[in-house]
């Protein structure tokens, strides 16, 4: 139960606060709750994949329905012609690796950190 929350935490913080602050915050939130809520590594590398796909792929769906779908064409053109579902599937995969690697920073300090001073 608490990957999902991992998940929601991710999800809920890295839309709000990507509202006003730099794009790269969502890994500074991932790498806050893997470490506070004490995840297994490859579990919360997972989870946090999982996460930032589905906030970056969903939000840039949602910006490609709201402009009727005119700008990821022209966009996928400029990498090679790609289809506005392949750009909407390549931006979840850029999302995805930045919160994975924020996860994994997490989760390792959280392994280092000895047990005593974070309990």
């Amino acid at each position: 139960m608490k990957y999902w929350t991992h998940l929601i935490i991710i999800i809920a913080l890295g839309y709000f606060l990507g509202q006003w602050l730099p794009w790269w915050m969502i890994s500074i939130v991932a790498i806050m709750s893997a470490f506070l809520l004490k995840h297994k590594f490859g579990l919360s590398v997972m989870f946090g994949f999982l996460a930032g796909f589905v906030l970056w792929a969903g939000f840039s769906l949602y910006l490609d329905v709201e402009n009727q779908s005119i700008l990821s064409p022209k966009i996928g053109l400029l990498f090679g012609g790609l289809s506005s579902t392949a750009v909407i599937a390549v931006t979840g995969l850029i999302g995805g690796l930045i919160v994975a690697m924020g996860s994994a920073v997490g989760a390792a300090i959280r392994e280092v950190v000895p047990n005593y001073i974070t309990e």
